[in-house]
This record gives C-alpha cells, sequence and structure tokens, in this order.
C-alpha cells in the first residue's frame, strides 16, 4: 500500500492550543500527546491505495505521484520484458534439451553401426586378401612351366623358329646334354627389342623332369651375359627381386640358399625377407 498525506493529522494537531500543565511550559504536554494519537491511529479509508494498478492507463490513480507512477509503469514493463525473456529462454532450452537427447541417442546408434560396419570391412578386407593371394598363387601355377630366356646369344632370325633358338641355348649356352631331347610346348618372343638386348623368349616346358635339368644347369650362365628364370605374377616377381641380393650375399658366404617364386629360403629356413624385404642373408 502507498500511503498519500499521511502527516495530515500531525499537521492538524500543531496549530491547537491546549491548557498549560503545571510545568510552566505551554503546550509541550498537548503535543506530546498529539503526536503519539496521531502515530496510533489507522490512515483514513481514502488514503489507501493498492499497489496493483492498472499500467495500461497512462493517468496515474488518485493519491499516486505522477512521476513515482511513471517509475512504476517503466518498472512494470522491465519486469515483463524480463519474464517473457526467461519464459523463451526457458522454452528454448527445453527443446533444446530434447533436441541434445535425441542427438546423443542418434550419435550412439550411428557409433553401434560404425563399430559394425568397421567389422565387416575387417572381414571383407581379409578376405579380399585371401582372395588376392589364391588368385596369385593360381597364376604362378598356371605359369610354373613357363620360362623366360634373356640373352643375346639367341638372334632373331625368320628361318630358325623360336623352339629351336632355345635348344640351341640350352645346348651351347647352358651346357645340357641331350638338349634336344627337352619337350617345348611353345616358345615365342615378347616384350620389346633394344640395341643392347633381344626380346625375351618365353618357352612353356611341360615335363617336369626337364624343368629340373634346367634349372639345375643355371649356374653355368654366371660368367655370361644371359639369364634364365621363371615366369612369376607381376606382384609375386617384384617380391623375388627384393629377396635375389638377399640370395646372392648369402651364396657368396657360403650358406645354402634357396629361392621358390618369390619366398626366400637361407640354411633351410624360411627367411620372410620375400615378403617383407628386410632379411639379410
Amino acid at each position: 500500500y502507498i500511503m498519500a498525506g499521511g502527516g495530515g493529522s500531525s499537521k492538524k494537531s500543531t496549530g491547537s492550543s491546549g491548557p498549560r500543565s503545571g510545568t510552566g511550559k505551554p503546550g509541550n504536554q498537548d503535543a506530546r500527546n498529539l503526536r503519539s494519537n496521531s502515530t496510533s491511529q489507522p490512515p483514513e479509508q481514502g488514503a489507501e491505495i493498492n499497489s496493483e494498478f492498472d499500467f495500461s492507463d497512462p493517468n496515474p490513480p488518485d493519491g499516486v505521484h505522477p512521476v513515482v507512477y511513471k517509475l512504476l509503469v517503466m518498472i512494470n514493463d522491465k519486469s515483463n520484458t524480463i519474464i517473457d525473456k526467461s519464459e523463451s529462454i526457458q522454452e528454448r532450452y527445453e527443446d533444446n534439451e530434447e533436441s541434445i537427447t535425441e542427438l546423443k541417442n542418434n550419435i550412439a546408434l550411428l557409433s553401434h553401426k560404425v563399430d559394425v560396419l568397421s567389422g565387416r570391412l575387417l572381414r571383407s578386407e581379409y578376405k579380399c586378401t585371401r582372395l588376392e593371394s589364391q588368385l596369385e598363387d593360381m597364376k604362378a601355377h598356371g605359369m610354373s612351366s613357363n620360362l623366360l630366356i634373356n640373352t643375346n646369344k639367341c638372334k632373331e632370325k625368320k628361318t630358325e623358329s623360336p623352339s629351336g633358338i632355345v635348344k640351341k641355348f640350352f645346348k651351347n649356352e647352358m651346357k645340357i646334354k641331350d638338349a634336344e631331347k627337352i619337350h617345348i610346348q611353345v616358345a615365342h618372343r615378347m616384350g620389346t627389342k633394344t640395341k643392347d638386348r633381344e626380346k625375351t623368349i618365353i618357352a612353356k616346358i611341360p615335363n617336369s623332369d626337364d624343368m629340373t635339368c634346367i634349372m639345375k644347369h643355371t649356374p653355368n650362365l654366371k660368367e655370361s651375359n644371359s639369364f634364365i628364370e621363371k615366369q612369376l605374377p607381376a606382384s609375386m616377381q617384384e617380391r623375388h627381386k627384393m629377396v635375389v641380393p638377399h640370395f646372392k650375399a648369402a651364396r657368396d658366404a657360403g650358406i645354402k640358399a634357396v629361392i621358390k617364386n618369390d619366398k626366400l629360403y637361407i640354411g633351410g629356413r624360411f627367411t620372410g625377407a620375400a615378403v617383407y624385404g628386410s632379411t639379410t642373408a
């Protein structure tokens, strides 16, 4: 409640003159009585104003100073603005809280799916690796009877078949007895001829005994500029090249070393150099 004119009764009492007291000081006791009466009396009914104003009315209620009412209107507007904003923030917070919970659930679901897909991917990669290895082995098996001959001793002649040239190479360069008896299913040249080297000759030797005989005589080519090797798939051939230096180092050290396709065996043990290219003889 806001009191209007609360001091009116005391002002009225200031002008009255009461009987003098025995003290000789006129009006002192009457003034005290009037002050006590004015403070103990309740305010008049007309002086009480309810604080629940209708702030939509630009005019202040009776008994309220215009400046005070203007401040109350400003406070009321600010309060309403703050309340509206707080309610809006609360609504947004609740909406965001629901969205965050939904996002967390979605993230957990996606994480689970990623784990499942990662497992499937690893299994697929493992299967692909196995299939590639099996395919490579099949290619190597199909090429196991093929020999690649690189030499300048076998000049290409239109009047002579590649099979005849290969048999002459076996006899003259590799010193194989009865080279004419070696069965060559097919032979032809491949690749590009250069100034320093003739085209490579590929010869298919289906008989395993003939192949073994030929490979045993390969040391006879050590001092020549010719070499002979089994045909391998490209990927296996790269690994084969990686182990050749280790193979030669072991041989030079007097250690028994064997290369089987792309695998190097030193002292009867598989070294793994064919795969990693890091094992020394």
